[in-house]
Order: structure tokens, then sequence, then C-alpha cells
């Protein structure tokens, strides 16, 4: 099978770009020709299985009216962006079309998809989707469920110029998005029940997976009470809230330690609360890592801690967690506990509530028994639903029916 993927990010970015680059291996590893566009910062390619356009918004320049122009082409319409992307359609003939992340020149690539005859899927990759604002909370601090428009200004969610400055090249997206897409794969019910919400009805519920099979052993090498975040440093992501949780954890196991992995614009802040806290000798940063480096903090933990306060699609790091039979300590607010419902994998908690926190890291770090159940079952749960034949399988399923439809 032909297939193309676009997504918006060349480079590596996040969650989303490690499953994307995951997911071409996997079908490239059953044979199938796959074709790749993308954008990149800085860089323009066209070779045989891949075409990168650049993303000239983020040139350093202040002139208003260049400014305007590449706001213009990048969040409404680019003619060259649609053209080379239709061009290239009709050269590498793919029998089918899967969009990842559409955040950049979305309605640029969406208009170069109309009419083309070929079956176009989506798996969303992001909560914006849903909701225009960065949090998918509302000001009271309070998780938003309700949908996109015009309740997004009600709310006060957004200020009234960003709110007027988005909507239009929003809505216009949006639309495109319900006319084009045949299928939308989404990874969390939180996400499904949103868009039905948002009038889109076309979705199925497959969930991402990760490429790291092994065989489950019981006694890994671990390190005693080592705690471990990973994940883009920004305040949403609540890494603030195990620091803090962590003052309290050691008064009962003062050789725990946290180690968080990753970085990005809250990193100062977290480490003067460390200092704050005089934390200095129980919690460390070691910025981002390779697939490689980050193995061996998987497999010394004890814990893996989720504290995400925003709607999250699945969160990678859980699903890492899971295949090196690693308990979870998840945020109860992110939209991503249902997944984990059915074996008893670790705790679904408040990240606000320091109590609760502190209690339920404690309970797995001093229950030896405990903490091998929940391995356990982090491993069963692994090999039966986020394992890549299992992903495989479902995402063919789905090709096959849009093609005997087409």
């Amino acid at each position: 099978m032909r297939i193309l993927l676009i997504h918006s990010y060349y480079e590596r970015f996040g969650g989303g770009e490690v499953y994307v680059q995951s997911f071409i291996r996997l079908l490239q590893d059953h044979g199938h020709e796959i074709y790749f566009f993308s954008f990149s910062n800085d860089k323009e390619s066209e070779e045989e299985n891949h075409l990168i356009m650049r993303d000239r918004f983020q040139v350093k320049n202040k002139n208003f009216l260049s400014l305007f122009f590449r706001y213009f082409l990048r969040f409404y319409f680019d003619p060259f962006v649609a053209f080379k992307l239709r061009q290239w359609i009709r050269k590498v003939k793919p029998d089918i079309i899967h969009i990842h992340a559409n955040d950049r020149f979305g309605i640029s690539v969406l208009i170069a998809l109309i009419n083309i005859g070929i079956p176009v899927i989506q798996t969303v990759h992001a909560y914006t989707i849903v909701c225009m604002s960065t949090l998918s909370r509302r000001p009271s601090d309070k998780m938003c469920n309700e949908s996109h428009g015009v309740r997004c200004l009600a709310f006060h969610c957004l200020p009234l110029g960003k709110f007027f400055a988005i909507i239009p090249s929003y809505a216009i997206k949006w639309a495109l998005t319900k006319r084009i897409v045949n299928k939308m794969i989404v990874a969390n019910p939180q996400i499904q029940k949103r868009l039905n919400e948002c009038g889109y009805g076309k979705t199925i519920l497959i969930e991402h997976f990760v490429d790291i099979p092994r065989e489950y052993l019981e006694k890994i090498p671990i390190e005693k009470g080592f705690l471990l975040c990973v994940g883009r440093l920004t305040w949403e992501k609540g890494f603030q809230y195990v620091i803090r949780a962590m003052v309290k954890v050691k008064e009962k196991a003062p050789y725990t330690t946290l180690h968080i992995c990753g970085n990005g614009p809250y990193e100062e802040n977290l480490k003067e609360l460390v200092h704050e806290l005089s934390l200095d000798d129980s919690v460390f940063f070691h910025g981002h890592l390779d697939s490689l480096n980050l193995k061996e903090f998987y497999k010394k933990s004890n814990i893996i801690i989720f504290p995400s306060l925003c709607l999250e699609i699945c969160g990678l790091v859980n699903l890492e967690a899971l295949s090196y039979g690693k308990p979870l300590i998840i945020s109860n607010v992110s939209g991503v506990e249902e997944l984990f419902q059915g074996k008893k994998v670790g705790f679904f908690v408040d990240p606000k509530d320091c109590e609760s926190f502190s209690h339920s890291i404690l309970k797995i770090l001093l229950d030896e028994n405990l903490f091998l159940e929940m391995g356990r079952n982090a491993y069963e749960m692994y090999r039966e639903k986020f394992n890549p034949d299992a992903h495989y399988q479902k995402i063919m399923s789905l090709y096959k029916e849009l093609l005997t439809q087409s």
C-alpha cells in the first residue's frame, strides 16, 4: 500500500513526532511504501519519499507588512503550499492520505486535498482541535468540557482581541476538516466525546502505541526511591506539584529522589522552587534526553509520574512506563484516565492535592508487593492494548474499510 503521511513538524519536538516516527517504521516494517510531507523552520527538501517545505513565518523580520503577509500565508492560505502538495500527490499516487498534526498551513493543506478521490484520515495529536486556548481550562482553573466556538469568549478563556484574531482561521479549517477528512482517529474517549460535541461524528478510537517491546522481568535493576517525570517543562505539565509533594514524601522516605527529564520555558521556575523548598539534594534536572539515555532512567525508576494540568491526547510517557513494567501516578484532570482503567497499574490523583499526591507515592514506595503487582499489571496492559501489532491491525482495518468505500 502507498501511504502519504502529512505532519506539521519535521524536526523532533514532542510526543507527536515520536509517535509519527514510530508509526513510519511500523508501516515500513510491514512492507508499505511511505511518503512524508512536512514543514521545517530552516530546511527545504524534495526527494523520492519526502517533501519538506520551509516555514518562513519564523523569519525574524519585524516589518509589519511582512509579518502580516507571512501570518496570512501560514494561518489562511498559501497557494504555493497547496500547489506543491497537490503536485506531489499526483506524482506519488498514494492509496491513502493520513494527516497527523495539521497546525502549520492547515487550510492550505486541506485545500490541496479537495476532490482528489483518495481517502483522507487524520490522527488527533493536540487537544487544540477542540479548544482554541492552550490549556482546555477556564480562567477559574477548572477543566473545560465545552465545545469550541463562542463559548470560549463567554467563559473568558480568550481575550477579546485574540478570540477575533483566531476564530476566522479556526472556523475555516474546521469546516474544511469536516468536509475532507473521512475518519478522525482519536487516542482517548475524552477527545472523541468533545469532537462529537463539536459536530464531527466520524471518529474512531485507536490508542497510541510505543515500539519498545521486551520481556517483562520481575527483578529489573531499580534504584530505591527513584521517581521519574518526563516531558516538556511548562507550567501546564504540573511538575511543580510533584516537587511540592516531595517535601512530605521525604518525611517518611528520606532516600527518595525525583528525576525530571526534559526542557522548556518553565525550567528556571522549577529550579527556583526546588531551592526554595531545600530539595537541591533530592530533585535533579537532566534536560532533554534521547531514547537511549532515557531508557536507563526508565529502568532505574520505581514510579513514573504524569501530573499534567491540561487535556492530553494520551501522554506517550505513560505507555513507555507500561512497556517497562512501571507503576504510574497519573493526573485525574488530564483526560487520559480512562485509557488505563481495568488493571491496577497505579493511582489517579489531583496533582494539586499535595496530601493525596504524596500519599500515593509513598503507598507504592513502601509496599514492595504493591509495586510488583502494579508493575506486572502495567506490562500486561502494554502487551494487550498499546503494542505495535495491536495498533497496526486496527490501522490496517480502517485503511481497508475506507479503500473499500472509495
